[in-house]
């Protein structure tokens, strides 16, 4: 599931505001069972609406547009491997809820 220069933030949190973004900050993804670290790197020279960013496992160059960075999935500090497990512990106790309720919704048109 990402390490970040000293400049940025020691805790991750929620990214608000697209100017928590500095060069080389680290950004997380994390949405349900998925997660993905990047490191940023600039405002596309051509299209001011998307960011570049390096993908930490490929090394390819991403580019996410500033709507989705600022939808509540990704998060800005250094990476920290407890707390993206806890996210994704989250997700799953969600799923066994949902399950769970369809197994009992289940029984109960049985009946």
């Amino acid at each position: 599931f990402g390490s970040i220069l000293i400049k940025t933030k020691e805790n991750m949190e929620v990214l608000k505001d697209i100017n928590q973004l500095t060069k080389g900050c680290g950004v997380t993804f994390i949405k349900n069972d998925n997660f993905h670290f990047y490191e940023f790197l600039m405002v596309h020279p051509n299209r001011e609406t998307y960011y570049l960013f390096i993908d930490n496992w490929t090394q390819n160059v991403v580019r996410i547009h500033v709507s989705e960075l600022l939808n509540g999935d990704y998060y800005i500090g250094k990476y920290d491997t407890n707390f993206v497990n806890k996210k994704m512990i989250e997700y799953y106790e969600r799923m066994i809820v949902c399950h769970k309720n369809r197994i009992k919704e289940d029984r109960n048109l049985k009946k």
